[in-house]
């Protein structure tokens, strides 16, 4: 990844438990300037980021766009980082459900609103529709939930199958081998870049990882246990002291899917995910990891057919939970065109450009 390079992630996930938010891992408190977008749905917040985004890297900042997880077209945040790698500032949307007040108002935080630019009356006219939309769409997400809370308990029945035969000693000997091939690094650092969503547009994924790699460890998984090698290389490139760039798993966010350690240029993601890396069109090396070399063979054939319909449950409710966001993306359309048909864009224009002649003067 060259420094010109946007580096591009989620911040925020639909799993399990609902809408899990990263915000306080990646909108730190050493941000310089944090500004907070409130506005409906249509009403240009993104639109605004991507200007603000633009403007800083032509002044030569360092940018890393922050992507919404039900929508990876939008954006839900920018931060632009100075030649010393700095923070500077990140202009973020603080609405609903991602919601951000100001903590340090004034001093760090400022607000931008953009409800300044809708007619008031014409959302009134409206007004039907939009309440009943809005409760339309959460119903909606609600539906989603259930399913995607259900889809991760057959994802934990998955892992429950094949712990008992698991080599955890065999996984901690492999990474081990692998990470005392580069030297220790100048001192541990989290970043957390959020790769894959569960949204609107099906499943997506940024390469954001393997894009800071030249070695990419693609990992075949088997019962839903890569996480533990992932553990594994997080637990040592912490004890050797490296930066790790982190993505977590959508569907049970308080597991890894996928590391970068960008001082060795190495990067550990599931095979799936990196499918569109071939050896014949990069000049990456690929390396491939099977979990199942960490699994006893004659237990995980006695739990095979376990394992296959906890396998083919969790892909039925994965699906179901698709068809909710097909409707959720429908609503969501709808009434961002209502909030459209209201702005005065010429006017958010207008302001748009004081805005970013103040954050980037």
């Amino acid at each position: 990844m060259t420094k010109t390079e946007r580096v591009r992630y989620f911040a925020a996930c639909n799993s399990e438990n609902g809408f899990h938010s990263f915000y306080p891992q990646v909108f730190t408190e050493d941000l310089a300037r944090i500004y907070i977008i409130k506005g409906g749905p249509g009403t240009g917040k993104s639109s605004l980021m991507r200007r603000v985004a633009d403007r800083a890297e032509k002044k030569g900042y360092r940018v890393e766009e922050i992507y919404c997880s039900s929508d990876p077209a939008s954006l839900d945040g920018v931060i632009a980082y100075d030649a010393t790698g700095r923070g500077c500032f990140a202009v973020l949307d603080g609405t609903a459900p991602h919601v951000r007040e100001m903590e340090l108002a004034g001093v760090r935080d400022e607000i931008l609103y953009v409800g300044d630019f809708w007619s008031a009356e014409t959302l009134a006219g409206q007004r039907d529709a939009i309440v009943r939309e809005s409760r339309m769409r959460k119903e909606a997400y609600g539906r989603l939930y259930r399913y995607l809370q259900s889809a991760g308990q057959c994802a934990r029945n998955m892992e429950a199958v094949v712990l008992g035969v698991l080599d955890t000693r065999r996984i901690r000997e492999t990474v081990t081998s692998i990470l005392t091939q580069y030297p220790i690094g100048a001192g541990f650092e989290e970043k957390t870049v959020v790769t894959r969503s569960i949204g609107m547009r099906g499943p997506f994924r940024f390469p954001t990882l393997e894009d800071g790699a030249d070695t990419v460890y693609m990992i075949r998984d088997c019962g839903g246990v890569a996480y533990r090698l992932l553990d594994e290389v997080y637990a040592q490139a912490k004890r050797r002291h490296m930066k790790v760039w982190a993505s977590h798993d959508p569907l049970i966010p308080d597991r890894l899917d996928g590391i970068c350690l960008p001082e060795s240029r190495q990067a550990f993601v599931m095979a799936e995910d990196a499918a569109a890396l071939r050896e014949q069109d990069t000049d990456k090396t690929i390396r491939r990891l099977s979990m199942r070399r960490f699994l006893g063979t004659e237990g995980l054939e006695r739990a095979s057919t376990a394992l296959a319909t906890a396998e083919k449950n969790k892909d039925r409710l994965m699906r179901a939970a698709f068809e909710a966001l097909d409707e959720i993306r429908a609503l969501h359309f709808s009434l961002e065109q209502r909030y459209v048909t209201a702005m005065d864009f010429d006017a958010m224009r207008e302001q748009s450009e004081r805005w970013l002649e103040k954050i980037l003067p």
